[in-house]
């Protein structure tokens, strides 16, 4: 990836997109995906997690990724207000049905996902919580994103069990619909969604998704209560939507 520094691409025009450098990072590879699906091009911006990244805060506030900028619009972070301007930019291939129906059930199957209470925040519980993560990691985790004090991993297993379930229920009734989508007949956003973060509970292999034999670890075992409900076809999805869509192996050095 051919990386511009934030001082750099503070002075450019056009999309410029701080992602995660060096590492996996669940929300940078979902905007990177819709980007690519897109055919959008951008200035990479990298990011370094957990450490200060005064750079960047100094150019957009946010110390995070990803983030996205766009031309001198505000600083995007969420990932749908990040979608959403993807849509903007390149209406085709649309990634959120027209039909305000199937459109609200994208959102709100990602949101399952990517959003506060989602698979993603609730597998960050279950990673950093105390006593398995450094003190720095912790109190990052507890100003900005907050982490609650005590052990809150069966909760967050328990949480991450009902979406994967659901998600197994939703394709088998598309599956027998005659859809490998998991909403209507065509890729979506849920699509790009769920192949980036069932990484968490089932990373792809180390020559395709590079990480550390910690993390990787970590991703492997989601706890016996999400083991149960791991349906084949999520993975076999997984699987087709990367082989037909998006490009391996992954690229975040």
């Amino acid at each position: 990836m051919d990386w511009v520094a934030a001082p750099k691409a503070r002075e450019m025009p056009g999309l410029r997109v701080v992602l995660a450098k060096g590492v996996w990072a669940v929300w940078s590879e979902c905007a990177k995906s819709i980007f690519y699906v897109k055919k959008i091009p951008y200035a990479p911006v990298p990011q370094i997690s957990f450490e200060d990244n005064a750079d960047i805060v100094a150019w957009t506030g946010v110390r995070n990724q990803p983030q996205v900028i766009y031309e001198n619009e505000p600083v995007r972070t969420g990932w749908l207000e990040i979608l959403n301007l993807a849509e903007r930019i390149a209406p085709e291939p649309g990634l959120l049905p027209r039909d305000s129906e199937q459109r609200a059930l994208v959102v709100g199957l990602a949101n399952e996902l990517c959003g506060e209470n989602g698979l993603g925040w609730c597998k960050r519980l279950q990673a950093h919580r105390p006593n398995t993560a450094s003190e720095k990691t912790v109190q990052i985790m507890r100003t900005e994103y907050g982490l609650p004090e005590g052990d809150v991993a069966s909760t967050a297993e328990q949480r991450i069990a009902d979406i994967v379930a659901m998600l197994a229920r939703r394709l088998q009734a598309q599956k027998a619909a005659g859809s490998r989508y998991f909403v209507g007949d065509r890729l979506t956003a849920m699509d790009i969604y769920w192949t980036c973060f069932s990484n968490l509970i089932n990373p792809l292999p180390h020559e395709l998704a590079p990480m550390p034999a910690n993390i990787r670890e970590a991703f492997s075992n989601p706890g016996a209560r999400v083991e149960e409900v791991m349906d084949p076809i999520l993975f076999a999805h997984r699987d087709y939507i990367y082989r037909t869509y998006l490009k391996l192996p992954l690229d975040f050095g």
